[in-house]
């Protein structure tokens, strides 16, 4: 909104450090080290704790389970539809029990007077929660009020370097509920004696019924249909329900009184703690007034937060309508299923980080549309965007080796036809680009059309002899214009392309910046020289280039192209080389191990067959039918008039016969190679090492 149209914006971001989890998650934290620091060894207390608080979760997560399943039969619901969520929930929670079950297991077995942090961290969430249910109540307000605070701060920091190790605009001023309860408490009075709420034994609720009744508001004008919906109401109020008589189910808290164990602030109604939907209202309202142009959030924030804010903060500035545009961005889903902790999906950035560079993610997410669900597939997702990330950088690093070859070549600069159909293309792009951009932020949209009249440029460079270069800075210009303003381009001064080799001059003298490359060809010149000295085989000139090609240049971020002459070098990240590099011999490594897998499976038939084939027809018969054959291989009388079934007298002379075959197979084999069985083991044993090294 700001580089592309111009507006100019002042971005306020709302950090609620006093929410429910957050209080319980820092409270048993907290409980859980002080348990551990005052039982340093294994007693009989901690072994009768393990086992209650143990106990306690299995059985919590067996009635889960419970739930579950009749949901799933009250619901019809197919349990072969593994992405339906409460299929996927009900899988999840019968992992963990088995999780937990044989954890439990495992904790039995800890002997009084041994070590216990390493049985206890083995047992933390347990043992957490069973410490908070027996002192959660006892701890002091004031330093709940640390914990708690503290415990959102170490997440605060992280979230803020996730956002700019991506590149995300941090906001002009950032809001800590903590540092804005006066003005929670000063918007929560106006808004009772405006007559829209109620105190009530310490606590504060919003009165729905009397908001609505006014002539000059409506409560839950995002989702009217959603009111009365208890899942989601009690989704809203939190873990730690407010206190006190309501006067209609619909009435959420403003202030809350504050319960044994939790935070607490002083206040007309005594000790409490704001309500969660309050918290935002008061601090933009402080900052950005009775107006809002834009209010952004995750779609599953409508009902009831947002509406709950729409209504309070209109009860409070006495207007029709606090905020004239909502941005709500559909919910990421991983593998087809929402991101959540509790279906064990969940992927941190620094997680996807590890895998991917920051500008991968930024373009997983302009290739989604943001007001609906995003699925990032772990397994196919990202090709798709390294696929693009490339054509982008070999793109412009074309174009950049055609300016490059104009400083030195004289051309004829006179357009032709292809030089229009490109210029045309160009413009059709431009046009293409700011109507999608117009159309709801359609980045997907706009990335494809980037890359089209990349495919375009890159044909008009393969099919021309007379390539323009001015022309195609042009639309490098303008690619690179479009991917700054979507946060792909980190250098301003940069008139096209993108960073796209770490070994960036910047810092750094032309002696500096050439060493490795000047000891890289010193190298291969040695390498060459005395392959030449000692008249080598062609071939090995040939590896020495490959060698070349594929182990040292990759190293200075260049890769050779030798299918493509008009441009046969690219200048890479290192670190992209090196990640293809690992792939290719990752491939070339489950070709050689599935390879190793036929001949090793062949070899072990092989074996097999020679050692069943060791035993001559007439123990195998012996063996396998107890009866000992004539001599002729024919069946005794005896053992006819002993019983012997129809069907054995006419399977066991094909059985017979059979093993005769085998017999001989194994006969010829032995003498060709007397050692044959045995050089078949070591083989066997050979290709095994082989496979087990390549896994």
């Amino acid at each position: 909104m700001e580089d592309y149209f111009g507006y100019d914006l002042f971005i306020t971001m709302n950090i609620t450090d006093i929410d429910d989890k957050i209080i319980l998650r820092a409270r048993r934290n907290y409980l859980f080290e002080e348990y551990k620091k005052s039982q340093p060894k294994i007693t009989d207390s901690v072994k009768a704790d393990l086992e209650a608080s143990w106990k306690k979760a299995i059985a919590g997560l067996q009635k889960k389970i419970a739930d579950l399943e009749k949901e799933i039969v009250e619901k019809q619901i197919d349990e072969k539809r593994l992405d339906n969520e409460v299929v996927a929930e009900r899988n999840l929670q019968k992992e963990k029990l088995a999780k937990a079950e044989a954890t439990w297991q495992t904790v039995q077995t800890a002997s009084v007077g041994a070590d216990a942090a390493e049985w206890l961290d083995m047992s933390k969430d347990p043992v957490a929660e069973y410490v908070d249910a027996q002192k959660g109540n006892s701890l002091d307000y004031e330093l709940l009020r640390k914990l708690t605070q503290d415990h959102s701060f170490r997440f605060e920091k992280e979230f803020l370097e996730d956002l700019r190790v991506l590149g995300v605009r941090l906001p002009d001023v950032m809001t800590r509920v903590s540092e804005y309860v006066p003005e929670i408490i000063e918007m929560t009075q106006k808004i009772m004696s405006n007559g829209f709420a109620y105190e009530t034994d310490g606590s504060v609720y919003f009165d729905v019924d009397s908001f609505d009744r006014s002539k000059d508001h409506f409560y839950a004008k995002l989702r009217p249909n959603a009111v009365g919906d208890a899942k989601l109401f009690a989704e809203g109020e939190g873990a730690l329900s407010a206190t006190g008589e309501k006067k209609s189910k619909n009435d959420f808290a403003l202030w809350k009184k504050s319960k044994p164990g939790e935070p607490a602030w002083n206040s007309p109604w005594g000790l409490g703690r704001p309500g969660w939907h309050i918290e935002c209202s008061a601090m933009a309202g402080k900052l950005l007034g009775n107006t809002l142009d834009i209010h952004a959030g995750g779609v599953d924030l409508k009902f009831p937060h947002h509406d709950n804010e729409l209504a309070q903060s209109e009860a409070y500035f006495n207007n029709e309508q606090w905020v004239n545009y909502f941005l709500h961005s559909g919910h990421l889903h991983i593998d087809g299923l929402k991101m959540s902790k509790s279906l064990k999906n969940f992927i941190s950035i620094k997680e996807a980080l590890a895998v991917h560079r920051p500008r991968q993610l930024r373009m997983l997410f302009l290739l989604q549309a943001w007001d609906k669900p995003m699925n990032y597939q772990r397994k196919d997702t990202m090709a798709d965007v390294e696929s693009k990330e490339k054509a982008f950088s070999a793109f412009f690093l074309k174009v950049q080796a055609l300016l490059q070859e104009q400083k030195s070549k004289i051309q004829t600069e006179a357009w032709n036809s292809k030089d229009m159909e490109l210029h045309s293309k160009l413009q059709a792009t431009q046009k293409e680009v700011h109507a999608a951009l117009l159309d709801n932020f359609n980045t997907p949209s706009a990335m494809n059309s980037l890359v089209s009249i990349v495919n375009a440029s890159n044909a008009y460079m393969s099919n021309n002899d007379e390539r323009k270069p001015f022309l195609l800075r042009k639309v490098a210009v303008f690619v690179t214009r479009i991917l700054r303003v979507f946060g792909l381009v980190d250098e301003p001064d940069r008139d096209f392309g993108w960073d796209s080799s770490a070994g960036s001059s910047s810092g750094k003298s032309h002696q500096d910046v050439a060493e490795p490359f000047v000891k890289a060809l010193v190298q291969f010149r040695t390498q060459i020289r005395d392959a030449a000295r000692s008249k080598s085989e062609h071939v090995s000139f040939l590896k020495l280039s490959d060698q070349l090609r594929d182990d040292v240049l990759p190293d200075l971020g260049v890769k050779l192209a030798d299918d493509d002459p008009t441009f046969p070098y690219y200048f890479v990240d290192p670190a992209v080389l090196k990640r293809e590099k690992e792939e290719k011999l990752k491939q070339e490594n489950l070709k050689k191990r599935q390879k190793a897998e036929r001949e090793l499976t062949a070899k072990q038939n092989k074996l097999k067959e020679y050692k069943n084939g060791e035993v001559t027809p007439f123990d195998f018969i012996k063996q396998e039918y107890q009866i000992t054959l004539n001599a002729d291989g024919t069946i005794p009388a005896s053992a006819i008039e002993a019983g012997l079934s129809k069907s054995k007298q006419k399977e066991i002379p094909k059985a017979f016969a059979k093993q005769q075959k085998a017999h001989d197979v194994f006969k010829a084999a032995v003498a060709a190679n007397p050692s044959v069985v045995s050089d078949l083991e070591k083989e066997i044993q050979a290709l095994e090492a082989t496979v087990k090294s390549l896994e």
